[in-house]
């Protein structure tokens, strides 16, 4: 076998297509100027997930946090 086989095994593996986005991820969108401005205030994820809620828009708080770290 080539040297490069399991390189090209584990690369086939890796390419697996990126998952679309959930409503809850769409929400996180729309509200990402709020979130940003929260965050920058210094407050916690978990208040600004709180003051969502208030607000009507319920968002699960691991999708929440996805969006945080990603964008």
């Amino acid at each position: 076998m080539p040297v490069g086989w399991l390189a090209t095994i584990i690369a086939a593996l890796d390419s697996s297509p990126e998952r679309e986005r959930g409503l809850s991820w769409s929400r996180c969108v729309e509200q990402r100027s709020r979130i940003e401005g929260w965050l920058k205030k210094g407050l916690r994820l978990t208040k600004a997930r709180k003051l969502l809620v208030r607000d009507g828009i319920e968002i699960p708080y691991p999708t929440l946090h996805r969006f945080a770290v990603a964008e």
